[in-house]
């Protein structure tokens, strides 16, 4: 959270936000995020693999982009459906 505050403040003062990218799989960020957000919500959410996510990724910004994506989808989708 704290994190997530200096990025904000950052970006408000023009000075960007700093990408640390290194080698990884995409679909262990997400599958991070997956796992917790299915404790609140076990039967909402469904995640599937498709191909390779093999890439320089930054880890923060995944996990808090996926995040976003995801608990955005599972409050403005219909109550009940699968996200």
């Amino acid at each position: 959270m704290i994190r997530d505050l200096l990025d904000f403040t950052q970006a408000r003062l023009g000075e960007g936000l700093r990408i640390e990218c290194k080698p990884m799989k995409l679909e262990a960020a997400v599958e991070q995020v997956v796992a917790e957000l299915q404790a609140s919500y076990p039967e909402r959410i469904l995640f599937e693999r498709v191909g390779r996510g093999d890439g320089c990724w930054d880890l923060d910004r995944l996990i808090q982009l996926t995040g976003n994506l995801v608990s955005n989808a599972l409050e403005y989708s219909p109550p009940g459906s699968r996200v």
